[in-house]
């Protein structure tokens, strides 16, 4: 599991360290399980969750679609 707080409303992804793109590759990237996605609405104040249960083991990166993002190494997911 894996927590965050945004900013500001927009797409938030989780995918392979690697993955770059536009929304619909970053998509892809999510329907074919190797990573995982949420719209998140204007509320900055609020905790949102990843379930990371059926993700692989490795380096992601978590970011907004209009932002920078994090390195997260996944070791139990």
């Amino acid at each position: 599991m894996i927590k965050f707080k945004v900013d500001y409303g927009d797409d938030v992804y989780l995918v392979y360290d690697d993955a770059r793109g536009t929304k619909e590759e970053l998509d892809k990237e999510v329907a074919d399980g190797h990573g995982l996605h949420m719209s998140v609405p204007d509320n900055a104040d609020q905790i949102y969750e990843f379930d990371t249960t059926n993700l692989q083991a490795g380096l992601y990166r978590i970011f907004p679609l209009q932002g920078s993002g994090q390195m997260i190494e996944l070791i139990n997911p």
